[in-house]
């Protein structure tokens, strides 16, 4: 058994992943008044990949965008913690989970 499935037997898998493909419509406005907290870099064969951790203010929520080939997702984090996002974007540039190839 790998990490990933080890994970998923321990949690309730079907709820989890429910929640993180929420997607929250937020405006333009909303996107550029969003703070900045971190950047994540793929590299290799996932060199093509940047992911950044987003905060905001207003609705005390995280939001990962993530980016690859000229395309681009802003993902909330619903009630998901800083650490949360953290990990989302790094799976996201390493390849891990439901963002492989």
């Amino acid at each position: 058994m790998n990490k990933i499935d080890e994970y998923k037997s321990k949690i309730n898998y079907d709820v989890w992943e429910d929640l993180t493909k929420i997607t929250v419509p937020i405006t333009e406005e909303q996107a550029l008044k969003m703070k900045e907290l971190s950047t994540y870099h793929g590299s290799d064969e996932y060199s093509d990949r940047t992911a950044k951790v987003l905060y905001d203010d207003n609705q005390k929520e995280y939001y990962v965008d993530m980016q690859m080939d000229g395309r681009s997702e802003l993902r909330g984090m619903t009630i998901h913690n800083e650490s949360y996002a953290e990990d989302c974007a790094e799976n996201f540039v390493m390849g891990y989970g439901e963002f492989g190839r």
